[in-house]
């Protein structure tokens, strides 16, 4: 998932991601979702869709599908009227549930791709395509709607055409990723592209209707008095798109600010043409000011309006910090570099502090939207402000409607108050950019302003004035947090939202990657803050202070390794929603496109770690995630995000015959998909984890006929090509790395060396696209270096650990060691197992690292107080999270795998084998 998709999941619940539209009521839904179902029909509904389909009809696999756009004020009687004409018609249709869902489905970083669509509409052939646009386009004369971008819009009407699938149907695409699919002219699925822009696939034969449509479309061109020529995007959401463009008349760089009618609306309905206006307004009076760029122009073009603005030298203030500048990237940054570094943040604070009351106190103007996005570092080091769209007066103005994550405050959106906190947060940002979880946990505003103060030495004084700040921009106390204030969320699943929307997608890269930036680290001082005891017995819950590392420099109260553990694993049991069918456990959104079943965000995984680390599951759990993964609607089978990965889940609680059902059901899921040419090679989803189960499988169960098919996907690696990785994939889950770890077990169950020189092999592919600089060895891809185990140096070394115990090589021995240094950086923006913290511990455990405790010691920053538990923000650190990859259960296995030092990461099927032995 984009970042950017992460804001749709915070709306449902305060606390854990859920779906939106999760908590709407009927009251809150559109009538036809709720009335009495005509005759001869059938309905059913999802979170965010209502299905009306006439009884008896079968639609095709593909086809044209018409979308019917709609303003959030006229939704209810468009789909009104456009219902009406199915029913006529008999023409099967689905529609957004209810006015919050189409406000969601319409905001400012909603996807692109679907904006707009408020019907859909499904023809079974051309001529009923022709009919229904022909019939509906006189019935919504002069109502109005957004455009829908990837679409062929018709004529000027509200309706939209696009060719797509039907049905779910799904492949790979270049990447090895699961995409929806349709079937191209020869039968084979390939990727139903659904990009913000019209296209048709080449061998779709067009109707000469639509044709004429097309053919006009592509006469249109940009008009001729439109001067400018883009040069580049600089950032895109569903109110628009910012570019850096050239004016033809004199060569100036400008930007270019656009906005979309009735789209990007924030939560008071605002599109993003109002808040346009607002940006020029504001931006015409504070002409003169060297911290706001120059307005030039205004224009609009075709029903698109943009600012022409000056284009600032220099860097986003994000990304000046995080691509190499700050001195915590790496493990021992020296005295002179934090010196350094210190002074230079106090003053982007000071000039930051500067800026916002010239605006306040000259001007009477807020600047509504202060993060590291909106901040450019000019290179002499001025800083300037970008992206007035939510400036607002102090005297009478509305503040906005969201903000960006980790800078605003239900508690701070009126007035100053708005400019204050995100002051005060940038401040702390600076130094440590986890502000996000003090929205979550406000006792982490203390700990980590202390942390900050004692790592980089900063004046006496300055973390209490930082609390004293954030405290008075929300009415003299900070408010305690969602994890604090939640009521039902953690029990029910249920929430009553937040009350402020968050926008996600701003720029704040830290979350995206921005080159070696913050997936190599950034640090908050080597304190003890979990010791490296195991503990003995459950002792009562830890005080939250009490988790608070200091520095190095002087002693630090500690926390027993197995009281966190009891607490993690408590706190995933109190949040585990066993009613809901589709969750058990709350975690990361993509679950929700897994049926809930799957190791990575599933309940399978959760089960797998509370298991592995000797917790009991209940019962009730391990029922509910037996019915899930016998729902024929789970049609994933691999080993973390399907079927195999429940079936490993299932035969550990001692399910072994329903876990061999479950494993027999993946195996022929894989046959079929195999057959489709729908599989890849990794780890995650494709041949390499399912090898790895059915060897796992083979040895516990003494089953020689799964050791075969095991053998048999290893030989397809010998075989020249082999199966396909992803294109540019790297690392454990997706690339070389975790196909170079089953083919080391092959290794060590037949005891054929073949398999060793295969694993060297896929190992080369992967450590050659690393890059080795003072931060270590650090693997990259899509030009973003990480240390991350999904996907960067942590996983790598667990594969190259696991050649050389088998396999003596100078050169890898050499390169374990640079990716060991990799993941030893001081602190890294996310605690989880696949893009955090947790999963660097799991790989320097194998390695008994030295580094490995004060890793440890660091993830207390990351934990905060749910329930009177320790729990764990999930990826993008939004809101918690309790699954294997981004969550609690994770941490609770990196834990594990430190406190028993037997040199395992306690990763799923990860871990050494024993000696090969030959067949």
């Amino acid at each position: 998932m984009r970042p950017a998709d992460y804001g749709q999941f915070c709306e449902t619940d305060p606390v854990f991601y859920d779906r939106p539209g999760s908590d709407e009521s009927a009251a809150d839904l559109y009538p036809p979702a709720v009335r009495p179902v005509p005759a001869g029909w059938e309905r059913s509904r999802d979170t965010v869709w209502v299905y009306l389909h006439p009884a008896g009809t079968t639609l095709p696999d593909q086809g044209w599908k018409v979308h019917v756009s709609g303003s959030l004020d006229e939704a209810p009687e468009i789909i009104e009227t456009v219902l009406e004409f199915c029913r006529t018609e008999r023409i099967s249709a689905k529609f957004l549930a209810g006015r919050e869902i189409v406000l969601k489905a319409n905001s400012k970083y909603a996807p692109r791709g679907s904006s707009g669509k408020l019907l859909t509409l499904y023809p079974r052939d051309q001529d009923e395509l022709r009919r229904l646009l022909d019939g509906l386009t006189p019935l919504l004369a002069g109502r109005q709607g957004p455009y829908i971008l990837s679409d062929l819009r018709w004529h000027d009407s509200l309706l939209y055409v696009r060719y797509g699938a039907f049905r779910q149907l799904y492949c790979l695409d270049e990447q090895g990723r699961t995409v929806p699919a349709l079937r191209d002219a020869t039968g084979t699925l390939v990727p139903d592209l659904r990009r913000p822009v019209f296209s048709v696939p080449e061998w779709v034969e067009v109707p000469d209707f639509l044709a004429e449509q097309i053919a006009a479309r592509g006469r249109q061109g940009a008009p001729e008095d439109f001067p400018y020529d883009i040069e580049r995007a600089l950032h895109f959401s569903n109110g628009g798109g910012v570019y850096k463009a050239r004016d033809r008349r004199d060569g100036r760089v400008v930007v270019l600010r656009e906005a979309r009618p009735l789209a990007g609306l924030d939560q008071h309905g605002a599109d993003a043409v109002q808040r346009l206006h607002r940006e020029g307004d504001m931006l015409r009076r504070l002409a003169g000011l060297d911290f706001v760029p120059r307005l030039f122009e205004h224009l609009k073009v075709w029903e698109h309006e943009y600012l022409v603005e000056e284009f600032i030298e220099g860097e986003k203030l994000e990304r000046y910090l995080f691509t190499g500048r700050h001195p915590l990237l790496r493990a021992e940054p020296d005295e002179a570099a934090l010196a350094e570094y210190t002074a230079t943040a106090l003053d982007f604070a000071e000039q930051l502090t500067t800026m916002l009351r010239t605006l306040h106190e000259q001007h009477g103007i807020a600047f509504g939207d202060l993060h590291p996005g909106n901040v450019m570092v000019r290179p002499d080091g001025r800083l300037a402000l970008v992206d007035f769209e939510l400036a607002f007066d102090l005297d009478g103005g509305t503040p906005p409607g969201f903000g960006a994550p980790g800078f605003i405050s239900p508690a701070a959106r009126t007035g100053r108050s708005v400019d204050d906190y995100a002051l005060a947060c940038m401040r702390l940002f600076l130094f440590l950019p986890l502000t996000f979880l003090i929205e979550l946990d406000s006792a982490k505003a203390a700990q980590l302003a202390r942390a900050a103060a004692d790592r980089f030495g900063l004046p006496a004084g300055w973390a209490e004035d930082l609390v004293r700040d954030l405290s008075a921009a929300t009415g003299g106390t900070l408010p305690p947090g969602a994890t604090a204030s939640a009521g039902a969320p953690a029990d029910s699943g249920t929430g009553a939202g937040t009350g402020t929307g968050i926008h996600t997608g701003t720029g704040t890269g830290i979350h995206t990657g921005t080159g070696t930036g913050i997936d190599s680290g950034i640090g908050t001082g080597t304190g003890a803050g979990i010791d490296s005891g195991t503990g003995a017995g459950r002792a009562p819950v830890v005080p939250h202070t009490a988790v608070v590392p200091s520095t190095a420099a002087g002693p630090s109260p500690a926390v027993d390794r197995r009281r966190v553990m009891d607490d993690l694993a408590e706190g995933i049991l109190a949040a585990a929603t066993p009613e809901r069918a589709d969750r058990l456990y709350p975690g990361d959104p993509e679950q929700f496109d897994r049926a809930g079943v799957d190791l990575a965000h599933g309940a399978s995984g959760v089960i797998h770690a509370l298991a592995t680390t000797g917790y009991p599951v209940p019962e009730e759990h391990v029922d509910w995630l037996l019915r899930a993964a016998r729902d024929r609607k789970v049609v994933r089978p691999g080993l973390y995000d399907g079927l195999h990965g429940a079936a490993l889940a299932l035969d550990q609680v001692g399910r072994a015959e329903e876990a061999r059902d479950v494993l027999d059901r993946a195996r022929e899921l894989t046959r079929h998909r195999r057959r489709l040419g729908v599989f890849g090679a990794d780890l995650s989803g494709g041949l390499a984890g399912i090898g790895l189960n059915l060897l796992h499988f083979a040895d516990r169960h003494a089953d020689p006929a799964l050791a075969e098919e095991a053998l048999a996907i290893g030989e397809e690696f010998a075989a020249p090509g082999g199966p396909p990785l992803g294109k540019g994939r790297v690392g454990l889950l997706h690339g070389g790395s975790g196909v170079a770890l089953f083919l080391v077990r092959l290794h060590e169950h037949t005891g054929d060396p073949r398999w060793l020189d295969l694993a060297g092999g896929a190992l080369a592919r992967d450590l050659a696209s690393s890059r080795l600089d003072e931060k270590g060895l650090l693997l990259t891809q899509d030009n973003q270096s990480t240390a991350y185990l999904g996907s960067g140096s942590a996983g790598a070394a667990i594969a190259v650990r696991a050649l050389l115990r088998h396999r003596p090589d100078a050169r890898l021995a050499e390169a374990v060691e640079q990716l060991d240094r990799a993941c030893a950086a001081e602190f890294f923006l996310m605690p989880g197992l696949f893009e955090g913290r947790a999963g660097l511990i799991c790989s320097l455990a194998a390695g008994d690292h030295p580094q490995l405790r004060p890793q440890v010691e660091r993830l207390a920053w990351h934990l905060v107080r749910h329930r009177d538990r320790a729990a764990v923000p999930g990826r993008q650190l939004y809101r918690l999270s309790t699954d294997l990859a981004t969550g609690s259960a994770g941490v609770l296995l990196a834990l594990h795998a430190a406190s028993t030092g037997n040199g395992g990461t306690a990763l799923p099927l990860l871990d050494h084998r024993g000696t090969p032995s030959p067949r």
